[in-house]
């Protein structure tokens, strides 16, 4: 519930919540999870885009942390 009513621009929104198992329901990301992303062989990371993107996670975090209470 608190996920879902939180807007960041470094948050993925959380549209619904499954229990058993434990899954959050996101809008869907085209280009897969950034887990996916980052392990994809193929892909070459220029520093400054690697830069951008742990910015931009440090940034969401950040957000997340500061609420009250924080997640």
């Amino acid at each position: 519930e608190l996920l879902h009513n939180e807007s960041h621009p470094n948050l993925l929104q959380v549209i619904a919540m499954v229990i058993s198992p434990p899954w959050l329901i996101t809008p869907l990301a085209s280009h897969g999870s950034l887990t996916q992303i980052l392990h994809k062989k193929e892909i070459s990371w220029a520093w400054n885009l690697a830069l951008r993107v742990a910015y931009d996670i440090s940034n969401g975090m950040n957000y997340l942390h500061n609420l009250d209470p924080p997640i």
